[in-house]
This record gives structure tokens, C-alpha cells and sequence, in this order.
């Protein structure tokens, strides 16, 4: 998996690239934490390119947003892999993410 950082004027835009799985998700709970630390107000996580996550990614990824809400920030995912949007759909996590596709 790989993140790339694009920086705007009022929202950051981070790209996820490859499955998160295995020692991948361990990666991805990182990336979750730098993009927490940062000082922008609206996040979009573009997983376009992301075919698949685990269940340890998928909970680092709820608990990111839960962490955004709590601090009034929004996070977005703004592209999305159909295959994992199939499987978030099927969890229902559709209902909780803000998902634009």
C-alpha cells in the first residue's frame, strides 16, 4: 500500500494505493495517525485504488473518523474501489462514512 499527500488550500487529499492487509495495515494505522495530526479541517481519502482492507484497517479507519467528528473536521471518502464498496455496503458502513463515489 502506498499514501500520497496532496495538500489544497482547504482540504487535504490523501491516495491510497494497493490492498491493505497483513503488515499493509499496520501501514495504514500509521498513515490514519499522520493524517489525524495534521491541521487541516476536511480530509478526502481517495481508495479508488484500493481493492480490498482488512478488519484491523477498516477499524482504524472508522476510529479516524470517529476522531474527526468528535473534533468537528471532515473526513470524506471521495473515490472508491467497487469491490470495496461492495464490502462496506454489505457491513453497512456505507451508512456511517461519508462516501462520494
Amino acid at each position: 500500500m502506498e499514501a500520497t499527500y496532496h495538500p489544497a488550500a482547504d482540504v487535504l487529499v490523501v491516495k491510497f494505493v494497493g490492498q491493505i492487509a497483513g503488515t499493509e495495515g499496520e501501514h495504514f494505522a500509521k498513515e490514519c495517525d499522520k493524517i489525524f495530526r495534521t491541521e487541516y479541517d476536511k480530509v478526502s481519502l481517495d481508495m479508488s485504488y484500493v481493492p480490498s482492507m482488512n478488519s484491523a484497517a477498516i477499524g482504524q479507519l472508522l476510529k479516524l473518523h470517529k476522531t474527526m467528528q468528535r473534533e468537528r473536521r471532515g473526513l470524506i471518502i471521495a473515490g472508491i474501489h467497487d469491490n470495496l464498496f461492495q464490502a462496506f455496503c454489505a457491513v453497512h458502513l456505507d451508512k456511517i462514512l461519508k462516501i462520494k463515489r
